[in-house]
């Protein structure tokens, strides 16, 4: 071991010194100071809650858009003609009959799926292109 190390070896004579990061910190500072870095401020809990916040307080009057009276009353033709009751309808497309009303009474928002059953029991199209 002492043939490759020794006292005249150059390996004394230079020193690594090990610092912290004390002065990338300082650097990074002097930066957002002077404007010379771009910043992007997070995504908290209570940037989320001021969006949520927001929501609550706006007043606009946007509606649903729900069914309109003539696709009702295909609904309401096309099961009278089969002589059925809404809890037959319901029974059959295995949905609740609180939702087949709304339906007949333009208060549902449309859903593609109760739609697409709707056509298929009752032989009727519902979903019209314009």
């Amino acid at each position: 071991m002492s043939e490759y190390i020794n006292s005249q070896s150059p390996l004394w004579d230079t020193c690594t010194v090990l610092r912290n990061n004390h002065k990338k910190k300082e650097d990074k500072k002097r930066a957002i100071r002077n404007g010379n870095c771009e910043s992007k401020k997070k995504m908290t809990n209570s940037d989320s809650m001021n969006k949520k916040k927001k929501l609550d307080e706006n007043n606009d009057a946007d509606k649903h858009c729900t069914i309109s009276k003539t696709q009702a009353r295909l609904i309401i033709d096309a099961r009278t003609a089969k002589k059925w009751k809404q809890t037959d309808l319901a029974r059959n497309i295995n949905e609740p009959v609180k939702l087949i009303n709304d339906y007949e009474c333009c208060k549902a928002i449309p859903d593609n799926k109760i739609l697409n059953k709707l056509e298929r029991i009752l032989h009727i199209k519902l979903r019209i292109k314009k």
